[in-house]
This record gives structure tokens, sequence and C-alpha cells, in this order.
């Protein structure tokens, strides 16, 4: 891979052969049955998967360059989309944090500062890779479930863009450090994200349709990371560690219950930036090594 060209639309196959312990993009369903490898990822860092909405492909971004500190570099990410039931996996050029629209057919998505081959800031993009196109400067963007808005982070604010009155509103009223990307409800009124708060990182609320809001809080300080993903049944997902115990957490935000673990003991190894198929009725996630 030469990061000099935009390379849409090139196939990329992520190994051969892999086994069930392989490193790379897999799908499990809901009751913990059914691990499926999608993509075995030899080589870089791939994070963010997201399913496409009707189901049939899966989006994750992935860099094969890192810093000194062994971190990777953001700047280098390129999108990449692969069939939900395996196959070769396409390069779709240079971004990172994708997106679907309800329909399926675009990918929003961020270009991290110093990316050498586009201008930082968000992105659309059809779903085969062509008509990239640049919004505004900003980061971490989330289609809404009626697709006529995108929520996104500034400055660690959140805000929702109007697609078609091409209005902006922030929802935040005061920058907090946030992380990973902001998280609709299904019906469209209600927005989670991650945030890091006086006791570790905290997930909360605000609501889709007022300004300068202080969130309310849903789990504070328990080693939250990376994205929530809320699944159609009103549960969110999370990835978190409290009193390190590393593990997938769903939060039922309806019957507000603890959270539970219904996937535990299921894996014999941690997973990386999970988020639910489309359906809500399984999980996808990275296994990093």
């Amino acid at each position: 891979m030469r990061f000099g060209l935009f390379m849409c639309g090139m196939a990329v196959i992520f190994g051969s052969g892999a086994g069930p312990e392989a490193k790379g993009l897999y799908r499990l369903n809901a009751d913990g049955t059914g691990l499926k490898l999608v993509a075995g990822i030899e080589k870089g860092a791939p994070t963010s998967p997201q399913q496409s909405p009707d189901g049939k492909l899966i989006a994750f971004d992935k860099t094969d360059v890192h810093n000194e500190q062994n971190q990777p570099t953001l700047e280098f990410d390129h999108i990449f989309v692969v069939p939900s039931e395996g196959g070769e996996a396409k390069d779709f050029g240079p971004g990172m944090l994708p997106s679907w629209s309800p329909d399926s057919k675009q990918i929003c998505f961020t270009v991290a500062p110093g990316a050498k081959e586009a201008e930082p800031g968000l992105y659309v993009m059809n779903a085969d890779g062509s008509g990239r196109q640049w919004l505004f400067n900003a980061y971490a963007a989330r289609w809404s479930p009626d697709g006529g808005r995108i929520a996104y982070f500034v400055d660690d604010t959140l805000w929702v863009y109007d697609i078609l009155a091409g209005a902006k509103m922030q929802l935040t009223a005061r920058s907090q450090w946030m992380t990973g990307t902001p998280a609709w409800s299904p019906d469209g009124k209600k927005i989670a994200f991650i945030y890091r708060g006086d006791a570790d990182h905290t997930i909360s609320l605000v609501d889709t349709d007022k300004e300068m809001q202080e969130p309310r809080e849903l789990w504070e300080g328990h080693g939250i990371s990376r994205s929530p993903s809320w699944a159609p049944n009103e549960k969110i997902l999370v990835y978190a560690n409290p009193v390190g115990t590393n593990d997938i957490y769903v939060l039922d935000i309806a019957k507000k219950q603890p959270p539970a673990r219904p996937f535990e003991g299921k894996l014999n190894f941690h997973p990386k930036d999970v988020s639910w198929a489309a359906d809500g009725a399984g999980i996808v996630f990275i296994k990093p090594n």
C-alpha cells in the first residue's frame, strides 16, 4: 500500500485461511454463538467497525503506520468496506470513523489533521467509495436514524447538522474531553456520548432538540472506552473496565437496569471497538492481536 495514492475501489485481501483466533474483524450473535471471522487483518491497526443498515457490508478504518510510541497515526487511516459474510475488503481512501446513512447508500467519515491526501474534516461518499465530498471542519460524525441530520464533535463539544436546512446546533454547553463517536437513540431524540469526567470516562445523554445542555450521566467512572453503540431495542453497547473487569457491557435504557455482561465467558480474548449489527441481533468487533 502506498499512502501517497488515492486507492478508491482497490481490492485489498487481509490474509487467507485465518482461524477463529486470528487478528481481524469478527461477527458474533447476541447470544454469544456463531463467532465468525469476517476479515483476517494481518497488518496494521483496524478500528471502528460499522455494519450497514441493510446488513450487507461492514465499514472500518485501518492504518499501517505507527509513531515512536507504537500508537497508530490517524493521519494515515483509510476507510475499508467488506461484505458482512466475508470476502475482500476494499480500500476507499483516506478516512476514519465511518458511519452509514440509513439507506446504506452513503458513508460519512472523518479525515484527521495532518493527512497528506485530503483536507481534514467531515466527508460523505457513496457506498462504493465514489463521490467523495468535504462537508466542514469537524470530526467523529454519526448519521441520524432518519438520515436528515449528522451528529459530530467540534473542540470537545457535541453538535448536530441539519442536512436539508444546512443549519448547525451546539448541544453541549461546555467543552469536555470526548472520545470515540456519538450514538443516536433509535427515535432520534437523544444522543449518547463518552467524555472524560471527574471519575474516569462517563457515558451521558443529551436531547437532540435543545441547545447548550448539561449532559445527563448514565454510567460514570468505569473505564468506558471508544464509542457507544445504540441498538433498535434501546440498549447501549459499550466496552468498559469496572473494577478491573474488561468486558462488553449493555445498558438497557428503557428498563433502567444495571449494566449487564451478555457475552461474559463467550470470548477467550479481549475485543476492541464493539458495535451492534444492523438489526441488534449480534455484534461486530475487532480482535486487535
